[in-house]
């Protein structure tokens, strides 16, 4: 029987863009047994029966040093979006600025 905790922990982890072998290897890192997390694995993604075909190896697990690193991209990715919000949102208040005080500046710069 196949460990549930495992089957969520995997389709978790691919429904949000990880490998199948990133999200193993980030299992086993959690302290799951590696064969529980194979068999769950190969649960997930069974391939159609095709007799001609050989059983695929499982992949090899790699150490945690060898993951790329997608939370950096990530975070990486928020903070450009952080700032392109507070610096739209800073040019947006200098032009309803500009808007609504069209008369005085114009005043002040005749």
């Amino acid at each position: 029987m196949v460990n549930e905790d495992i089957l969520a922990g995997l389709k978790s982890a691919i429904s949000h863009g990880y490998s199948m072998e990133e999200a193993m290897l980030s299992l086993v890192n959690s302290g799951y047994n590696a064969q529980e997390v194979r068999e769950a694995a190969s649960y997930i993604s069974q391939p159609p029966i095709n007799p001609s075909l050989k059983p695929a190896q499982p992949a090899s697990l790699q150490p945690l040093s060898q993951m790329p690193e997608k939370t950096q991209k990530n975070s990486q990715t928020s903070f450009v979006t952080i700032l392109l919000i507070i610096g739209i949102s800073i040019l947006t208040i200098a032009i309803v600025g500009i808007i609504l005080f069209w008369k005085e500046i114009s005043s002040f710069l005749s």
